[in-house]
């Protein structure tokens, strides 16, 4: 889920990862929050949870893995790494 806010307080991460223990929190600049789970979010609490605690959310969307993510989740190589070896194999042959 990627929620967009106007204006994220200082501190919002640690306090919605003490109310939101099994969801993952990235906050990207002061406007972007990323929100990762294995199962699906419901995005009502937490867009309550941010108002509630001082953010401006101007929007709050689920959005589906990529491929990319899928493959990381399960192997737990990064695709650049990934890419960087193969690069490193073409070069020595």
């Amino acid at each position: 889920m990627h929620i967009a806010c106007l204006k994220i307080p200082s501190g919002i991460q640690s306090a919605l990862t003490d109310r939101f223990p099994d969801l993952e929190f990235t906050l990207s600049g002061n406007s972007f929050i990323r929100v990762e789970s294995k199962e699906p979010v419901r995005a009502g609490p937490l867009v309550r949870f941010l108002e509630d605690n001082g953010a401006e959310v101007s929007e709050a969307r689920r959005v589906r893995p990529s491929l990319e993510d899928v493959f990381i989740n399960i192997t737990g190589i990064e695709a650049d790494v990934m890419r960087n070896e193969k690069e490193k194999k073409r070069n020595t042959l």
